[in-house]
Protein backbone atom coordinates (compact mmCIF):
# COMPACT_ATOMS: atom_id res chain seq x y z
CA UNK A 1 0.00 0.00 0.00
CA UNK A 2 1.50 3.02 -0.85
CA UNK A 3 1.83 6.26 1.54
CA UNK A 4 2.21 9.02 -1.42
CA UNK A 5 -1.58 7.65 -3.08
CA UNK A 6 -3.54 10.45 -2.01
CA UNK A 7 -6.39 7.90 -1.41
CA UNK A 8 -4.67 5.90 1.19
CA UNK A 9 -3.85 9.04 3.02
CA UNK A 10 -7.62 10.41 2.56
CA UNK A 11 -9.26 6.94 3.62
CA UNK A 12 -6.66 6.81 6.64
CA UNK A 13 -7.05 10.66 7.80
CA UNK A 14 -11.16 9.85 7.42
CA UNK A 15 -11.14 6.88 9.80
CA UNK A 16 -8.52 8.85 12.16
CA UNK A 17 -11.16 11.49 11.95
CA UNK A 18 -14.30 9.27 13.07
CA UNK A 19 -12.10 8.20 15.79
CA UNK A 20 -10.35 4.80 14.65
CA UNK A 21 -6.79 4.30 15.22
CA UNK A 22 -5.62 3.37 10.65
CA UNK A 23 -2.67 1.64 10.25
CA UNK A 24 -0.81 1.79 6.84
CA UNK A 25 1.95 -0.97 7.03
CA UNK A 26 4.30 -1.22 4.21
CA UNK A 27 3.77 -4.84 2.96
CA UNK A 28 6.11 -4.73 -0.09
CA UNK A 29 8.94 -3.74 2.13
CA UNK A 30 9.72 -0.55 0.20
CA UNK A 31 9.60 -2.29 -3.30
CA UNK A 32 6.55 -0.29 -4.98
CA UNK A 33 6.14 -0.54 -8.08
CA UNK A 34 6.42 3.58 -9.65
CA UNK A 35 3.14 5.67 -9.59
CA UNK A 36 4.23 6.26 -13.13
CA UNK A 37 3.82 2.35 -14.28
CA UNK A 38 0.77 2.14 -12.35
CA UNK A 39 -0.71 4.99 -14.02
CA UNK A 40 0.22 3.48 -17.57
CA UNK A 41 -1.57 0.09 -16.83
CA UNK A 42 -4.76 2.14 -16.89
CA UNK A 43 -4.51 5.58 -18.58
CA UNK A 44 -6.93 7.64 -17.97
CA UNK A 45 -9.61 6.99 -21.19
CA UNK A 46 -8.99 10.47 -23.35
CA UNK A 47 -5.21 9.32 -23.16
CA UNK A 48 -6.13 5.63 -24.21
CA UNK A 49 -7.93 7.17 -26.89
CA UNK A 50 -5.23 9.25 -28.75
CA UNK A 51 -3.12 6.30 -28.19
CA UNK A 52 -0.98 4.97 -31.10
CA UNK A 53 -0.34 1.58 -32.14
CA UNK A 54 3.22 1.58 -30.71
CA UNK A 55 2.54 3.74 -27.91
CA UNK A 56 0.19 0.66 -26.85
CA UNK A 57 2.75 -1.92 -27.51
CA UNK A 58 5.18 -0.05 -25.95
CA UNK A 59 2.79 -0.11 -22.72
CA UNK A 60 1.84 -3.62 -23.06
CA UNK A 61 5.74 -4.48 -23.37
CA UNK A 62 6.52 -2.47 -20.29
CA UNK A 63 3.49 -4.21 -18.23
CA UNK A 64 4.79 -7.51 -19.31
CA UNK A 65 8.04 -7.18 -18.13
CA UNK A 66 7.59 -5.45 -14.68
CA UNK A 67 4.44 -7.24 -13.27
CA UNK A 68 5.14 -10.97 -13.32
CA UNK A 69 8.32 -10.21 -11.70
CA UNK A 70 7.26 -8.00 -9.07
CA UNK A 71 4.32 -10.39 -8.11
CA UNK A 72 5.91 -13.35 -8.21
CA UNK A 73 8.08 -11.65 -5.39
CA UNK A 74 5.31 -10.27 -3.33
CA UNK A 75 3.23 -13.25 -4.13
CA UNK A 76 0.75 -14.47 -1.26
CA UNK A 77 3.39 -16.66 0.68
CA UNK A 78 5.82 -13.96 1.43
CA UNK A 79 2.64 -10.90 1.91
CA UNK A 80 0.49 -13.15 3.95
CA UNK A 81 3.02 -13.64 7.00
CA UNK A 82 4.38 -9.91 6.88
CA UNK A 83 0.17 -9.03 7.01
CA UNK A 84 -0.44 -11.61 9.55
CA UNK A 85 2.90 -10.26 11.55
CA UNK A 86 1.21 -6.42 11.24
CA UNK A 87 -1.93 -7.30 12.36
CA UNK A 88 -0.85 -9.45 15.50
CA UNK A 89 1.26 -6.55 16.30
CA UNK A 90 -1.78 -4.03 16.27
CA UNK A 91 -3.64 -6.54 18.16
CA UNK A 92 -0.88 -6.44 20.98
CA UNK A 93 -1.51 -2.27 21.44
CA UNK A 94 -3.06 -1.57 24.61
CA UNK A 95 -7.13 -0.69 24.14
CA UNK A 96 -7.28 -2.73 20.70
CA UNK A 97 -10.48 -4.38 20.69
CA UNK A 98 -11.28 -5.31 17.12
CA UNK A 99 -9.00 -5.15 13.88
CA UNK A 100 -9.85 -4.30 10.46
CA UNK A 101 -8.47 -4.63 6.99
CA UNK A 102 -9.41 -2.26 4.12
CA UNK A 103 -6.83 -3.16 1.66
CA UNK A 104 -6.53 -4.37 -1.96
CA UNK A 105 -8.79 -7.49 -3.07
CA UNK A 106 -7.26 -11.15 -1.69
CA UNK A 107 -5.36 -10.15 1.22
CA UNK A 108 -8.65 -8.27 2.71
CA UNK A 109 -10.22 -11.59 1.88
CA UNK A 110 -7.67 -14.01 2.77
CA UNK A 111 -7.69 -12.53 6.38
CA UNK A 112 -11.08 -12.62 6.58
CA UNK A 113 -10.80 -16.62 7.17
CA UNK A 114 -9.99 -15.85 10.46
CA UNK A 115 -6.71 -16.43 12.20
CA UNK A 116 -4.56 -19.00 11.46
CA UNK A 117 -2.56 -21.40 13.95
CA UNK A 118 1.49 -21.53 13.48
CA UNK A 119 3.61 -24.14 14.38
CA UNK A 120 2.79 -23.84 18.11
CA UNK A 121 -1.24 -23.96 17.98
CA UNK A 122 -1.20 -20.12 18.21
CA UNK A 123 -3.43 -18.06 16.46
CA UNK A 124 -2.05 -15.61 13.81
CA UNK A 125 -3.52 -12.95 11.43
CA UNK A 126 -7.02 -12.51 10.87
CA UNK A 127 -9.27 -9.76 11.33
CA UNK A 128 -12.99 -9.05 12.54
CA UNK A 129 -13.82 -7.46 9.71
CA UNK A 130 -12.96 -6.80 6.28
CA UNK A 131 -13.72 -4.69 2.55
CA UNK A 132 -11.78 -6.12 -0.53
CA UNK A 133 -11.78 -2.70 -2.49
CA UNK A 134 -10.16 -3.40 -5.60
CA UNK A 135 -10.57 -7.98 -5.47
CA UNK A 136 -7.93 -8.52 -8.36
CA UNK A 137 -6.08 -12.17 -7.79
CA UNK A 138 -9.39 -13.49 -6.59
CA UNK A 139 -11.22 -16.45 -7.58
CA UNK A 140 -15.30 -16.61 -7.24
CA UNK A 141 -16.90 -18.35 -5.09
CA UNK A 142 -14.53 -20.77 -4.44
CA UNK A 143 -12.16 -17.21 -2.41
CA UNK A 144 -14.65 -16.49 -0.57
CA UNK A 145 -16.32 -19.98 0.69
CA UNK A 146 -14.02 -20.02 3.80
CA UNK A 147 -14.88 -16.53 4.81
CA UNK A 148 -15.96 -16.27 8.46
CA UNK A 149 -16.17 -12.60 9.44
CA UNK A 150 -17.91 -9.70 8.13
Amino acid sequence: IRWEFKNVRLLAENYAKAGFYAYIPDVHQGDLLPIEFLQSVEPPLKDREQAGMVDRAKSMATVATTLPPWLLKHREGVAKSLIDGFINAVRMIPGTDKVGAIEGGSYAILEAYGPNKNGEGAAIGGVDAAVACHPSLVSIPADFEPVTKP
